[in-house]
């Protein structure tokens, strides 16, 4: 049985939606475990009430999450919630585990299973300056085929590097948990070193798996296609979205041409309340009609390469098929 832990911080009303597209499309047999992430309590609670509701199994993250930590490193309280699903879920299951982001739904028939023949890893293709990763928002393992399952580690992290051409030489620096004390070590989040843009490079979320891909070349990888977020250039092929409302200001995103993710629902980006009402109407109204069969996803559109959404050569070489 397939394991779909769904992260979620902040909007209890998706656990529901997301409960509800998985049981519709989800081709496999699985287990769908919500993971509550939230910082506050109300709505931690309403998480759990919605777990519930869903007749889902929960876990919540009791880790308090240094704050300095939080706003130097991308999506660290996120990271934090997908390496104890790692360490504490994954390690003892002899099927595919996925991690979902908590605003990513299945809208069309899907089977892992099927799209992890011959692989140990699932996801979109990301990269930074060369350093490539897997993007977490839809991110498929097989945590009895991965060597050194305790080696994996989702953190946006920083790689810090004086000769950026020799990659050997990278070192990765995140926030160390030491004694109940965060240790910064990263040579220029502490002031040892003036930061040379080349020499520092920042990875988003997940970013340190590059570290453990870079020293297990052998493990293969099924990459995700994405759209990215859809802009205003590419809208036109999304004619079922834009009947709904949909407009390139909400960024959604399509994964392996089955997953609508939100995006942002974190508010990071610090929109107010009217324009997440006006998104998650588009959002509702369209996974309505796919799910009554009204409209179905027909686009092939998929985000060309490029110097951030494909990976280097030698990494594609290594780890696909």
């Amino acid at each position: 049985m397939i394991k779909i832990f769904g992260i979620h911080f902040n909007r209890p009303d998706f656990v529901t939606l997301q409960s509800k597209t998985l049981k519709f499309f989800m081709k496999d047999d699985y287990e769908y475990i919500v993971v509550n992430n939230a910082i506050d309590e109300k709505t931690k609670k309403e998480i759990s009430r919605a777990a519930e509701f869903s007749s889902s199994r929960c876990i919540e993250i009791q880790e308090n999450i240094n704050s300095q930590a939080a706003s130097a490193y991308p999506g660290y309280h996120h990271s934090i919630a997908m390496n104890h699903v790692v360490s504490q879920e994954f390690k003892d299951h002899d099927d595919i585990c996925v991690i979902l982001d908590g605003d990513a739904f299945l809208i069309k028939n899907y089977s892992f299973s099927e799209s992890m023949k011959n692989c140990q890893f699932f996801g979109a293709f990301l990269q930074q300056k060369g350093r490539y990763w897997l993007n977490p928002v839809v991110l498929g393992m097989k945590p009895k085929e991965i060597p050194d399952l305790n080696a994996v580690n989702l953190i946006g992290s920083h790689v810090y590097n004086e000769n950026p051409e020799d990659k050997s030489k990278d070192i990765s620096y995140y926030p160390k948990k030491i004694n109940n004390m965060y240790v910064f070590d990263c040579p220029v989040c502490s002031g040892a070193v003036k930061n040379v843009e080349d020499y520092h490079i920042r990875l988003d979320t997940g970013g340190d798996l590059y570290m453990y891909l870079k020293s297990h070349p052998s493990v293969k990888v099924k990459r995700a296609t994405t759209t990215s977020q859809i802009t205003e250039e590419a809208i036109n092929n999304f004619p079922e979205l834009k009947k709904h409302g949909y407009t390139s200001e909400y960024h959604f995103e399509i994964y392996d041409g089955s997953f609508l993710h939100y995006c942002r629902s974190s508010n990071w980006d610090r929109k107010n309340y009217d324009f997440h009402q006006r998104k998650t109407k588009v959002l509702n109204d369209f996974l309505d009609a796919i799910i009554s069969g009204e409209t179905t996803l027909t686009s092939n559109y998929v985000l060309k390469d490029n110097e951030w959404s494909s990976w280097p050569e030698e990494a594609i070489k290594n780890h696909t098929l």
